[in-house]
């Protein structure tokens, strides 16, 4: 009761010190970043496109037939992620791809929405598309590494009261927007 919190999306890393930040969520952890870090799940990343995409520029049949699509890539580390990697049934094959377009997370998403190509995304962050149909799987059967969702702060407010309240919160959310995103179904409470 009484806790107040401001959101700041981005995909920057922000020095959380620096800048007055209690807790970030992110994808994966460097041990050497001088934070520290509690899990809150973990999500699959898979290629993604419009249903208008693929049909004006066929699906493709394996991984390596991504290198001649329209890539739109994701900053990672101030340079566009562009080593896709891909696997199946213990088949892995991963894929350089020339990114068309390259910005944050969330225009990656809204230009695959807009079917301006296939795209590289956690599971978790399009479910809520693939339920409605407004993206889907390029590559049916293949999935992406998996990388885990973590709350990430400095060493000192891993004992706060308000960062132990919000982590506890959001565990059990993160586990349960996983599993839902894995199976299809909307989510629950």
């Amino acid at each position: 009761p009484g806790l107040k919190i401001t959101v700041l999306a981005s995909d920057a890393l922000v020095a959380l010190p620096g800048e007055g930040v209690d807790v970030a969520i992110r994808y994966g952890f460097k041990e050497d970043s001088g934070l520290v870090a509690t899990r809150l799940g973990s999500s699959d990343r898979l290629v993604v496109a419009s249903p208008g995409y693929l049909r004006a520029h066929g699906r493709p049949s394996r991984p390596g037939d991504l290198a001649t699509h329209r890539a739109l890539a994701w900053m990672r580390h101030e340079r566009p992620f562009t080593r896709w990697v891909l696997s199946r049934e213990g088949e892995v094959e991963a894929v350089d791809v020339a990114p068309d377009l390259v910005g944050d997370g969330a225009l990656v998403r809204s230009w695959a929405l807009e079917g301006r190509g296939v795209a590289y995304k956690s599971r978790i962050d399009v479910a809520h598309d693939l339920r409605a149909g407004t993206l889907v799987p390029v590559l049916p059967g293949w999935s992406g590494d998996e990388v885990p969702v973590v709350a990430v702060m400095p060493a000192g407010r891993l004992g706060s009261s308000r960062v132990k309240a919000l982590v506890a919160h959001l565990r059990p959310r993160f586990a349960a927007l996983a599993a839902t995103a894995r199976d299809g179904r909307p989510p629950v409470g």
